[in-house]
Formats: structure tokens, C-alpha cells, sequence
């Protein structure tokens, strides 16, 4: 199975820096990029778009799916992890919205922890297992799924460690992996061979954050 992973398109949020929710639309760049990403599909056989039920994640998978001719499945699974509702509307910036992050990277590694009514990074982590465990049974040979950075990231370290990942695990994925908008990851699923010998059942990446058709946007 090969799985194309995108980033949805830029929102107004993301470019002036002001935390989200579910509501927020593409910006018109964002729909630039959503066209842009759609031709980079445009020779490439896709089974089925899988998306976030977000509408900026909506938007940019219809925008491809309007070139590959896929209706789109959209799964509450692949939201983004929910910040605390006090943060919606805020700029990262933020006084307040500062000294609520700075006390939620304290207790990040307590698993029964919460801030307020956000989701915690050991639940995010369970959240992509649980996707994974459904993706791993589907027949189609190419599956295209649109979601969002962070929650990418909770995706990628699942790919790489397990159902045994960890938080400290997904802080290095995290720091280290930039995902643009529109960038595209392209995974396989299958057989291989794990170290030198082993043969095993796994996921591997062949390309992280391919965003060369931003390039004109610039």
C-alpha cells in the first residue's frame, strides 16, 4: 500500500498566528497551494482520499480530489490535537496563551494530565494507533490522506516506533520534521526487511514534506 500523506492549505490562523479550531477556512493562498497540490496528482492513480473532517482539511481534499476524481471519506480520527478552547482565537504571542503552553510543556509527559478540555500528546499518540489499525486493513493499492501538521507528526512516530511510542519519542519527530502546507510525504506499507535478515510487515517513508510546487507561490 502506498499512502500519499498531505498537509492541508494555509488558513488565515496559520499565517498571522493565532491558534485554531475546526472552523477555520483556506485563506486565499491556501487555495493556490490546494490547486497546486491537486495537479501534482493529476498522472497518479489514487483508490481513495481519506481526510480530517476539519474544513480547511475538507477543502484542500476536495481541491484534489476534483483532479483525481475520488469522493472524499472524511475521519474524525485525523483531526488535529485539540488545544485547550481558551487558546481559539488567540495569537501564539499571546500573554495568556504563552503561560497556558509554557504550564501544558510542563506536565506533557503525564499521561492522565489535562490542562483544561484539550488532548493530551498520549492520547494524539493512541489516536494515530488507532488510525493505523484501520488503515492497515484497507484493500486499495494508493490512498491519499489530507490531515495537519502536528497530528502528521503524531502519525510519523507511530510509522517509525509502534504501538510502544512514546511522548518523548514524538517531541524529537516533532522538533526535528517541518510540514509546509500542501507538503507532501509519501509512505509505503508492506513487506521488507527489517536491519539486514529480518523479513517483516512494516511502514517506511520515501519522501517527507515535498513541497516543490509552492515554489512559484513564494
Amino acid at each position: 500500500m502506498k499512502v500519499y500523506f498531505v498537509r492541508h492549505g494555509q488558513t488565515n490562523g496559520n499565517k498571522s498566528e493565532v491558534h485554531q479550531d475546526h472552523s477555520d477556512d483556506l485563506d486565499e493562498t491556501g487555495l493556490q497551494q490546494a490547486k497546486k497540490v491537486a495537479q501534482r496528482f493529476a498522472n497518479i492513480k489514487i483508490d481513495a482520499i481519506l481526510s480530517s473532517d476539519y474544513v480547511r482539511a475538507v477543502v484542500t481534499a476536495r481541491a484534489i480530489g476534483k483532479v483525481t476524481k475520488n469522493e472524499i471519506e472524511t475521519s474524525e480520527l485525523l483531526r488535529e490535537r485539540r488545544r485547550p478552547s481558551t487558546l481559539v482565537g488567540k495569537r501564539y504571542d499571546d500573554e495568556e496563551a504563552i503561560k497556558v503552553m509554557k504550564t501544558m510543556e510542563e506536565n506533557k509527559h503525564l499521561s492522565e494530565w489535562h490542562y483544561s478540555d484539550e488532548e493530551n500528546h498520549q492520547e494524539a499518540l493512541v489516536r494515530a494507533q488507532k488510525f493505523f489499525k484501520l488503515l492497515e486493513l484497507r484493500k486499495e493499492e494508493s490512498i491519499l490522506i489530507v490531515s495537519h501538521a502536528a497530528f502528521m507528526k503524531f502519525m510519523l512516530t507511530y510509522m517509525i516506533f509502534g504501538k510502544d511510542a512514546t511522548v518523548a519519542q514524538f517531541e524529537k519527530i516533532y522538533d526535528s520534521f517541518r510540514v509546509n502546507n500542501t507538503g507532501i510525504t509519501i509512505c509505503n506499507y508492506g513487506e521488507g526487511l527489517r536491519g539486514l535478515y529480518k523479513k517483516d510487515v512494516y511502514w517506511h517513508i520515501e519522501t517527507w514534506n515535498d513541497h516543490s510546487h509552492l515554489g512559484e507561490l513564494k
